[in-house]
């Protein structure tokens, strides 16, 4: 259709009763589209998952409030929307993007606040801002420097930035009173997976640890390139380069989770860099074990300590620079060729 529209009294459901998955509703439109009223796809009361909404257009989409693809007993279901890119912004404001969770962008330069982030991180709740690529814009999605997220005070919680293209972390993440509060990342770069798209955690002038309080650190994408300090509390901590290398420049601190680092592209034969530009510099784990593993190559020039626990290190070429690996502990150390022509270079 050129133009669908549906009424504030209007309702659309393709929900399961007692028994089974929710359905599928598509809007869709080539010039415009303008959602007033409301779309279920709900699972069922005794089982079941949500389904599956697509709200979009090829020009203008508007949305007045968000699909239920809920599930009592199992998870939730998938809405997709149109594309755009999503800045995150100091305030409580929003521009072309839902005022609550989830965050899906419904137009261009769109902007969301970062207060609305926070007031949604409540009860066990999972954030989602994402953006997708059959848009005008690329799909990034940006935490800029003056959005600052502590999540002190919100309980135990997730937040979750999928992006078709780049992430980039500019803004700080923190609790600003530790102790009871604990939230759990998964930065999702390239999710369109066209090997384009990667992790920029570019830095702030604040120059704040980020933190997690024991929730668990995922960042992913073609390429991730992390120039700050993170500490994870206890909570185990991913970092992958899907297409491309893994470039580590501040400290990476577990507090006893277990550290993996994978890249399986190549940087002059590197597919994880670990930078050590300055004293402290290193990946610390406290006795969780850090793996990483780097296709063609690993190349270590901070300290990697897992205390007493292991070190694996995977890669057909191992270069270990100064004091790139160390151990206060009992744990052991294993390096592993990823092929039979491997080489190490201590």
């Amino acid at each position: 259709a050129l133009v669908t529209y549906i009424s504030l009294d209007s309702t659309l459901r393709a929900e399961a009763t007692t028994h089974g998955d929710g359905g599928q509703v598509i809007v869709w439109s080539d010039e415009m589209t303008r959602i007033l009223g409301s779309i279920s796809a709900q699972g069922g009361q005794g089982s079941g998952h949500g389904g599956f909404i697509e709200t979009s257009s090829l020009g203008f989409l508007e949305i007045d409030q968000n699909p239920d693809i809920s599930a009592t007993i199992g998870d939730g279901g998938t809405w997709l929307i149109d594309p755009t890119n999503i800045d995150i912004v100091a305030g409580s404001g929003n521009t072309n993007v839902p005022s609550v969770n989830p965050f899906t962008a419904i137009g261009d330069n769109a902007q969301l606040g970062v207060d609305l982030i926070i007031s949604a991180l409540t009860g066990g709740a999972e954030v989602v801002i994402s953006t997708s690529a059959a848009g005008n814009q690329e799909g990034n999605i940006t935490l800029t420097e003056n959005a600052t997220i502590d999540f002190n005070g919100t309980g135990v919680n997730s937040l979750t930035l999928q992006a078709a293209n780049d992430i980039v972390i500019e803004g700080d993440i923190f609790d600003s009173v530790p102790g009871n509060d604990s939230l759990n990342l998964t930065f999702r770069a390239d999710n369109d997976q066209n090997g384009q798209g990667g992790i920029e955690d570019s830095g702030s002038s604040n120059e704040l640890l980020n933190t997690t309080g024991g929730g668990t650190i995922s960042f992913s994408g073609a390429f991730s390139i992390i120039r700050r300090d993170w500490n994870s509390g206890g909570g185990d901590i991913e970092i992958l380069g899907n297409q491309g290398v893994v470039t580590l420049f501040g400290q990476i601190n577990s507090e006893g989770g277990d550290i993996d680092i994978n890249g399986v592209g190549q940087q002059n034969g590197d597919g994880v860099v670990i930078q050590g530009s300055a004293p402290g510099d290193e990946l610390a784990s406290n006795g969780g074990n850090i793996r990483i593993t780097g296709a063609s190559g690993i190349n270590i020039g901070g300290a990697a300590n897992p205390s007493s626990g292991d070190l694996i290190l995977t890669a057909d070429t191992i270069s270990i620079r100064e004091q790139g690996v160390q151990s206060t502990g009992t744990g052991n150390l294993t390096l592993q060729p990823s092929s039979l022509d491997g080489t190490f270079i201590i």
